[in-house]
C-alpha cells in the first residue's frame, strides 16, 4: 500500500513542504529546516505552529514553543528551532519581483558557533543533518556580520556628517566672529545707557510707591478692624453649610427618594455621602442602582492576597440599564488554561467555561448573591479576523468577554489592561517583564487563529485575534457577570 504523503509549513515563505526525511528544503524559496523522525500527531502540530510563528516574525512565541517541544522531543529539529528563533531567522518577499530575501531579524553580539542550542543539535545530528545545521549556522554568522557592519557604517556616517565642510568654512567663521563682536560692543554701550536711565526712573517710581504704601497701610488698618469680625462670621456660616447643612439636606433628599421608590437617585446620593449617618446601610439594600459605566462596585469574595483568605471582589461596570448591570472584575482573579488538552474546542466545550460556571461561581458567591446573577444567552460569533468558527450559543452565569465585547467595552479604556492580584502573581501568571508594567495577558472566549487557539487581551490592552494555544497554563482570567438591579431588602431599624 502506498504511504500517504505528509506536509508541514515552510518557515520562510509559508508554502507546504513534503516531509521526506529529517532535513526539509522548500522548493519555492530554498529555505532549510529540520523535522523530527516519526513524531506523534500532537508534536507534528507543535512544529507546524512554531514554524508558522517564525513565518509571521513572532520569534518570541516560536522560541517559547520550541523550548516546550524540546522538553519531550530531544531532537536536532527542536534545538535548531531554538537556535534559529534566537537569531530571528526569517524572510521577506519583495513587492516588485516577488523574490524571497532571507535574513536575520535579531542582532545578537554572541558568537553563533558557540550557541548551546546549535552545539546540542550537532551532537544529536546524523551526517545529512550536520550539513544542513552548519549551512544554517554559516548563514546566521554572515547575517550577524552584515548587521554589525551596517551599524558601524551608520555610526561613521553620523560622525562624518558632524565635520563635513569644516575647513571650507574657516574664513566665513572668522568673519562672522568679527561681525558678532562688533554687534555685541554696540549692544553693550546701548545697554549701559539704557540701564542708567532705567535706574533713575526706578528710583523715582520707588519713592512714589513708598508714599502710596504708607497711605494704603493707614486705610487698610481701618478696614481690618471692620472686616475681621465679619469674615469670621461668614466662614463659620460657610463651614456649617458645607459640613452640616448641605449633607443633612442631601441625606434627607436621598431618604425621601429611597422611600418613594426612586432607588437610582437615592443610591447615587448615598454614594456621595459615604459614611454620613446611615448612608452605607441604605446603599447596602440597593447596591446596583444608579451605576454608570466605568464606576466600581464590590460583590462576592475571592482569593486576592493568598489562597487561604478571601477578600471582597472589586468589579467595574461595563453597561447599566434599569434592569441589570454588566460587570467585569477589576483585577485578574485566576490563572487557568483555556482547555487542558490541546485539541479543537469552542467556548461551549472548553474547560475554562466549566470552571467559571462551577468552581468559581460556587466559591465566590453566597446563595443569596447567586440568586442575583442572571443567566445570559451568549452569542459566540466566528473570529472576524481569522475566520475561525466560534461555535454554538451558550447560556452562562459567569463568562469571559468575546473579541467584539472587548472592543466595545474595554479597548481604549484605562481598565482594559490585565492587572494581576498578589494571589495571581504567586501562581506564576505571565507578566510584562520587558516593559516593566506588571500587566498580564488574559483570555477572551472567542477562538483565535484556529480552534486550538483562543483570543486574548495583550499587555497594552489591545485584542489579539490570533490568540495563543489553549493549553498554555500561565494566562489570566477576568470573569464577567450580569447582575439584576433590584432592592435586596428593607433597612433594619
Amino acid at each position: 500500500m502506498k504511504k500517504k504523503k505528509e506536509y508541514t509549513l515552510c518557515r520562510a515563505c509559508g508554502e507546504e513542504i513534503e516531509i521526506n526525511g529529517t532535513v526539509l528544503c522548500c522548493r519555492e524559496c530554498g529555505a532549510k529546516q529540520l523535522y523530527p523522525q516519526t513524531p506523534d500527531e500532537e508534536t507534528k502540530q507543535h512544529y507546524t505552529d512554531a514554524y508558522r510563528y517564525m513565518l509571521h516574525d513572532d520569534f518570541y512565541s516560536a522560541l517559547r514553543l520550541f523550548e516546550a517541544i524540546a522538553k519531550t522531543d530531544d531532537s536536532p529539529a527542536a534545538s535548531m528551532g531554538i537556535f534559529m528563533s534566537s537569531y530571528g531567522v526569517g524572510a521577506d518577499r519583495e513587492h516588485i519581483t516577488g523574490n524571497i530575501l532571507h535574513s536575520c531579524k535579531r542582532r545578537n553580539t554572541a558568537d553563533p558557533c558557540k550557541d548551546e542550542a546549535f552545539l546540542h543539535a550537532l551532537s544529536l545530528a546524523n551526517a545529512n543533518e550536520k550539513v544542513a545545521i552548519n549551512e544554517i549556522c554559516d548563514f546566521i554568522c554572515a547575517e550577524q556580520r552584515r548587521l554589525e557592519r551596517e551599524e558601524r557604517e551608520a555610526a561613521e556616517r553620523e560622525k562624518d556628517s558632524l565635520t563635513e565642510d569644516g575647513l571650507s568654512t574657516e574664513y566665513d567663521d572668522a568673519r562672522k566672529k568679527a561681525e558678532e563682536k562688533a554687534r555685541k560692543d554696540r549692544e553693550e554701550t546701548e545697554r549701559i545707557v539704557r540701564e542708567a536711565r532705567e535706574a533713575e526712573e526706578k528710583r523715582s517710581a520707588e519713592r512714589e510707591k513708598r508714599i502710596a504704601k504708607a497711605k494704603k497701610r493707614e486705610r487698610s488698618a481701618k478696614l481690618l478692624k471692620i472686616l475681621i469680625p465679619t469674615v469670621a462670621v461668614v466662614c463659620a456660616v460657610v463651614c456649617i453649610c458645607v459640613f452640616a447643612v448641605m449633607p443633612a439636606i442631601k441625606y434627607s433628599s436621598a431618604v425621601e427618594s429611597y422611600e418613594s421608590g426612586d432607588y437610582a437617585s437615592a443610591a447615587a446620593a448615598f454614594r456621595e455621602l459615604g459614611d454620613y449617618k446611615r448612608s452605607a446601610e441604605y446603599l447596602g439594600t440597593i447596591p446596583f442602582y444608579g451605576l454608570n459605566a466605568g464606576e466600581e462596585v464590590q460583590f462576592g469574595e475571592y482569593y486576592c492576597e493568598n489562597g487561604a483568605v478571601k477578600s471582597d471582589i472589586d468589579w467595574i461596570v461595563l453597561e447599566a440599564d434599569d434592569n441589570s448591570v454588566l460587570l467585569i472584575s477589576k483585577y485578574v482573579l485566576e490563572v487557568k488554561k483555556y482547555n487542558e488538552a490541546h485539541i479543537s474546542v469552542t467556548w461551549e466545550t472548553c474547560d475554562l467555561r466549566a470552571f467559571l460556571n462551577g468552581e468559581f461561581y460556587n466559591g465566590a458567591f453566597s446563595p443569596v448573591e447567586q440568586k442575583r446573577i442572571m443567566e445570559v444567552t451568549l452569542e459566540n460569533p466566528d473570529n472576524s479576523s481569522q475566520g475561525t468558527i466560534g461555535g454554538n450559543s451558550t447560556v452562562d452565569r459567569v463568562f469571559a468577554l468575546s473579541c467584539e465585547e472587548a472592543e466595545k467595552y474595554l479597548v481604549g479604556k484605562d481598565y482594559s489592561y490585565g492587572v494581576p492580584t498578589r494571589y495571581v502573581k504567586n501562581l506564576g501568571v505571565y507578566e510584562d517583564e520587558e516593559g516593566g508594567t506588571g500587566r498580564c495577558w488574559y483570555w477572551l472566549r472567542s477562538p483565535g487563529s484556529s480552534q486550538s487557539n483562543a483570543a486574548k487581551i495583550e499587555y497594552d490592552g489591545s485584542v489579539s485575534y490570533r490568540g495563543s494555544m489553549i493549553h498554555y497554563s500561565k494566562y489570566g482570567v477576568r470573569p464577567a457577570i450580569r447582575v439584576a438591579v433590584e432592592k435586596i431588602g428593607e433597612l433594619i431599624d
